[in-house]
């Protein structure tokens, strides 16, 4: 969320308390609406100029925000690492990581949530925030010799298997979050010279968020 974002938020919150997120369609047109997707009618009560400024600070659309005013468990941690093993590719001329560690932070999962409740009321299957994730990349340590093992991070996986970090021999243009309106998250990594991208599913938001407060 920019500071304008933010700020426009916060500016309408102060006069309709019950407002508390934000939708920018495609077209970047906004709705300011309360839990329920109720809009306030604003008569000229709000600074358009402010909100004029919050649309423009937005770059990845159409995008869902809320307001950073939710109460959070004292233990829960700001992210979590999520491993992915065998991600589903659509290239096959290189070879592909064996796995990808996601870090997904805490603020992804309060947005999907939005996002949610925004696609079971109005139809919509999926929505895509755009760089949202972070990632590395590990292939089977079996794949590396001794020479090259000993400069590689090297981690275990919820398989027991070994794993060393791994560059492939194409480029990846971000790693991005898919909701689908069931609450299943997945990692897209799209290939940033071809069509196509590597992707896998990283848990449903119930169980991220679990994983946020353990």
């Amino acid at each position: 969320m920019t500071q304008q974002v933010q700020a426009a938020l916060q500016h309408v919150n102060s006069l309709f308390p019950k407002v508390t997120q934000v939708f920018y369609g495609a077209d970047g047109h906004w709705l300011f609406c309360d839990d329920a997707f109720n809009a306030p009618d604003f008569n000229g009560k709000v600074d358009v100029g402010l909100l004029e400024d919050a649309a423009s600070s937005v770059t990845e659309l159409p995008v869902a925000f809320r307001l950073k005013t939710l109460t959070v468990a004292p233990n829960r941690k700001e992210s979590i690492e999520v491993q992915v093993v065998d991600p589903v590719s659509d290239q096959e001329w290189a070879s592909d990581p064996d796995m990808l560690v996601i870090t997904v932070p805490a603020e992804l999962i309060d947005k999907a949530e939005t996002c949610v409740a925004f696609m079971k009321a109005h139809g919509v299957a999926n929505m895509l925030v755009s760089y949202a994730l972070s990632d590395t990349l590990y292939a089977l340590t079996e794949c590396f010799n001794d020479e090259d093992l000993a400069t590689k991070t090297r981690v275990t996986g919820t398989d027991g298997k070994g794993y060393a970090e791994f560059e492939p021999d194409y480029q990846l243009d971000g790693c991005h979050a898919r909701i689908e309106r069931d609450g299943d998250i997945t990692a897209v990594l799209p290939f940033k010279h071809q069509g196509g991208s590597l992707r896998g599913k990283i848990g449903n938001i119930a169980e991220l968020k679990k994983l946020l407060e353990l």
